[in-house]
């Protein structure tokens, strides 16, 4: 299989799966399927999106009946542990930071609008008709 068509056009979600029917159509042995997987890496900087596009494929070939084999040869243990790197990275920040939620979803707020609904009647569209 040509790396190259794999690498640029692998933006879009149909490329993820007709890529995985080429591997399973075309019998690719481990090598192949692993020289894919670091084409769909190498494609982008971001390697939370590298790692998204990885399972996505493993995702398709688990639809189309993969070897275990062939769905091992799409693993990334370097791109998954920078991923891990990164979400450990950003729960700390978050965790730091706390969770900042709009007024809108304050607990005395949510409760105003509940107060505001009229539960003798069927249910309808008075959800959609408040602020």
């Amino acid at each position: 299989m040509n790396i190259c068509l794999v690498s640029d056009t692998t933006l879009e979600e149909e490329t993820i799966k007709k890529t995985a029917q080429h591997i399973i159509q075309g019998s690719l042995s481990k090598r192949d399927v692993k020289a894919i997987s670091r084409a769909l890496v190498e494609t982008f900087f971001d390697h939370v999106v590298a790692l998204s596009r990885l399972s996505r494929l493993r995702r398709e070939l688990r639809t189309l009946n993969a070897s275990e084999k062939i769905i091992s040869a799409t693993l990334n243990p370097k791109i998954t542990r920078l991923f891990n790197k990164i979400q450990k990275e950003h729960g700390k920040k978050r965790k730091n930071e706390g969770i900042d939620f709009p007024d809108h979803f304050s607990l005395e707020l949510v409760k105003e609008r509940l107060d505001l609904y009229d539960v003798s009647n069927t249910p309808d569209k008075q959800a959609n008709n408040r602020p």
